[in-house]
């Protein structure tokens, strides 16, 4: 199992940075970095870890091509490899419709927009000049003017027909945040129906899980750290197949999402069973075997983010000390 970090940009550039540095030095493998509307936007807070970073891969996850055209991304992610030596992996996404549309965005083809914005993107960074006169996005002979390789593009993808996609013209797939194990080994198989139709079987492709956590002495304690952050993300994601895999009724997820479209978040209705059927709470050892559990279930890497979001540098520190020694006696190893 290879561990990873991921925060978002609610939490700030400051906090990120010394949370990447003390990953890093405990021998992490990657950092992860979301991109929530309408919080700080992940190219300055990579720019901010490249910077401060020697070694850690430097994931960006997700980027969205409606707000943001793919000819930008390819030179917001060609000057971050160059600023990094190479270490950006870049994950491109449709977002989160809700969020979408509160910028005006069309958001009636998510998979249009998806397979549009990585094609588009990858070639831009491998050099190329482009033309293109797609459904979403055009280009007129259109190169970026400084070099560029080659380079590994992730999706992000929830549902059925998105994890298909990835199979077939991604090199990995990022699953959201409250993946469960379960949801990991379904997404896993979606992913390799979509290798066979674009004859990729047997092709490697990697997979990032995304896993909120909160380490704590008592089971109840961490559910108390985990649930107002559990609540924004299944308040605001609304009925997916990644909530419906962990067994929260849709019925349930339909009700917070009103509330939140109505401008609040519902943490009262979060049960503790809620929690934990989508995050890691508690004692170091029942948090370690929902790591294990994720990898098991096809996870290549667990990107833990560490709650509370606004201390992660102290949880980071925690987790080197209590959480990552029974990872290494229980595998052989961190990376």
């Amino acid at each position: 199992m290879r561990v990873g970090l991921c925060l978002t940009g609610s939490v700030s550039i400051r906090e990120v940075v010394d949370s990447a540095r003390a990953a890093e030095a405990a021998g992490w493998d990657s950092v992860w970095l979301g991109e929530d509307y309408f919080y700080r936007g992940v190219a300055t807070v990579a720019a901010a870890v490249a910077t401060a970073t020697s070694r850690v891969g430097i994931g960006l996850g997700i980027m969205t091509p409606l707000p943001r055209h793919p000819a930008l991304m390819a030179m917001e992610i060609g000057a971050l490899q160059e600023l990094s030596d190479g270490r950006i992996m870049p994950g491109i996404g449709a977002g989160v419709e809700t969020w979408m549309q509160q910028m005006g965005f069309d958001y009636k083809s998510p998979l249009g927009v998806m397979r549009e914005g990585i094609d588009l993107t990858r070639r831009l960074l491998a050099g190329e000049l482009v033309s293109a006169q797609g459904r979403f996005f055009q280009l007129d002979r259109v190169r970026l003017n400084f070099p560029t390789a080659p380079t590994r593009v992730l999706l992000g993808a929830v549902g059925p027909k998105a994890l298909q996609l990835a199979g077939e013209v991604a090199d990995g797939t990022i699953l959201s945040a409250m993946a469960s194990p379960g949801y990991v080994s379904w997404a896993r198989e979606r992913i390799r129906e979509g290798q066979a139709l674009a004859g990729r079987t047997g092709e490697g492709h990697l997979i990032v899980a995304y896993l909120f956590l909160a380490l704590a002495e008592t089971r109840q304690a961490g559910r108390d750290l985990l649930r107002p952050v559990v609540a924004e993300y299944l308040s605001a994601g609304g009925v997916n197949p990644l909530i419906s895999q962990a067994g929260i009724p849709d019925e349930v997820v339909l009700e917070l999402h009103a509330e939140y479209l109505r401008g609040r978040i519902p943490v009262e209705r979060i049960t503790d069973a809620m929690v934990d059927a989508v995050a890691a709470a508690g004692p170091a050892e029942h948090c370690a075997n929902w790591m294990r559990q994720l990898a098991a279930a096809g996870a290549d890497v667990v990107a833990l983010l560490p709650v509370p979001l606004d201390d992660a540098s102290s949880v980071v520190q925690k987790i080197n000390r209590e959480l990552l020694p029974l990872l290494t006696s229980s595998s052989g190893g961190k990376g």
